[in-house]
């Protein structure tokens, strides 16, 4: 009779074993999932160009709320190209219909300027550092007038504003940061309430967010990425065309296929690069007039055409540079950066380094028609072996092979004088002889 209780609990306590491990199981589907998303952490420390544009698209293609718990933009940015801010915000806006989240954190004393400003305010929510600002956002048209300036920024204000009411931020000041080329520092960027909070790094930015359990992936720009950055710089074009053509100029002057080749590569380089950025047809025209004094330099071998033709080229380049968002002042992204000036002085630097090179050249190629055949005529040279009649002699310190007209000979030492050229043979004759040819 007292083993019919100790049966009842042996069941209860199968059936609440079973119940515990039920509910574990449970438990653990439910929160397996999360744990498996992964935060992806967009590293965008650098100007916004093609090669940042195919950053996003590649670290954002496949992204889903079933793999990806938040997108992080870890901004540091002085801006970039106009097109290229709205490729990036494009794929941002798609990953956001996917329902993953997408913020923004400005580093410590970090910039989220021009184009950088537009993709903070696409983003979900924006955390900003101590001492980092966010703008100004003023479009700069390089080689626009007024009325395109005032077109693209009237464009880029409703642009700015309807981002902002999208993702809950201040459109009142985001449309100020592009109508009257504003930037906010990062508290008062937060009291007006233009950004959602501030922290004093990622790492805390990352806890505020509640994102500090999941798997970080991070994104940095990939070697291609950073071709296509460096050829999306139309100055550096430019630059690449002229060197080309210049190389190839100067192969001319040593018919040595190596510098031939070289310049072809340069160029096509360059004229990929303008591809990339969709460069201007009047910068295009100016590049290749420049191109043309170049070659003219084969033709008045004086400097001027060269030197010219780099200058008018480096115009031409600076004229083709994509609009930017943002003005100089703030924004050394702009075509005219301390980079790009010190690219064109070294530029014409080796354009007066290789003009002066090319008319020492070209007068050396000219004085030794001067002294050729025609020039040797009349000269003397001095036997450096028996002529009986052919040996060698010396001609202004170089050995020649010889011989004496008339089957001749001459003794080792006697002078000779030089009448004529068979091949790579110098036809010499006595000079007495000469002489009395001469008197009759």
């Amino acid at each position: 009779m007292e083993t019919k209780p100790d049966g009842h609990r042996g069941v209860f306590m199968v059936i609440s074993l079973l119940i515990i491990l039920l509910l574990f199981s449970l438990s653990s589907q439910a929160s397996g999932p999360a744990h498996n998303k992964s935060v992806v952490i967009i590293n965008l420390k650098q100007e916004i160009d093609p090669g940042t544009s195919q950053m996003f698209a590649s670290a954002l293609e496949g992204v889903s709320s079933t793999n990806v718990r938040a997108i992080v933009i870890n901004m540091n940015t002085p801006g970039g190209i106009l097109s290229d801010m709205q490729k990036i915000v494009s794929d941002i806006q798609k990953v956001q219909s996917k329902g993953v989240p997408v913020y923004t954190y400005i580093d410590p004393d970090g910039w989220g300027a021009s184009a950088g400003s537009y993709i903070a305010i696409a983003s979900n929510k924006i955390y900003m550092g101590p001492g980092s600002f966010i703008g100004p956002s003023t479009p700069f048209i390089v080689g626009g007038n007024a009325v395109e300036q005032n077109h693209v920024q009237n464009a880029m204000e409703k642009y700015m504003e309807a981002l902002a009411i999208k993702n809950g931020h201040n459109s009142t000041a985001a449309v100020i940061m592009v109508k009257n080329n504003t930037a906010y520092s990062y508290s008062t960027a937060l009291r007006i309430g233009l950004i959602n909070g501030i922290a004093s790094n990622l790492s805390d930015f990352i806890s505020i967010v509640h994102l500090a359990g999941f798997a970080q992936f991070k994104v940095t720009p990939s070697i291609y990425d950073q071709f296509l950055s460096f050829l999306s710089n139309t100055i550096v074009d430019g630059i690449l065309i002229l060197l080309g053509v210049i190389a190839i100029i100067v192969d001319f002057s040593h018919a040595t296929i190596v510098l031939s080749v070289s310049g072809v590569v340069l160029i096509l380089l360059g004229f990929i690069g303008l591809e990339i950025v969709s460069a201007s047809l009047i910068g295009l025209i100016l590049l290749l007039i420049g191109v043309f004094l170049i070659i003219l330099e084969l033709k008045t071998a004086h400097g001027v055409a060269l030197v010219s033709g780099v200058g008018v080229g480096l115009l031409g380049a600076f004229l083709m540079t994509p609009d930017y968002i943002s003005s100089n002042t703030y924004n050394p992204a702009s075509p005219l950066n301390t980079e790009n000036i010190i690219l064109i002085l070294v530029s014409i630097g080796i354009a007066l380094f290789v003009a002066y090179y090319l008319k020492y050249i070209f007068s050396s190629l000219i004085k030794r028609v001067q002294t050729g055949t025609e020039g040797m005529i009349g000269k003397e040279v001095t036997c450096k072996t028996e002529l009986k009649p052919t040996g060698w002699v010396s001609y202004e310190g170089q050995q020649w092979k010889a011989r004496v007209v008339g089957d001749k000979q001459a003794k080792s030492g006697d002078k000779m004088i030089i009448i004529g050229r068979d091949g790579l043979k110098l036809l010499v004759d006595h000079p007495k002889e000469r002489k009395g040819t001469s008197s009759e």
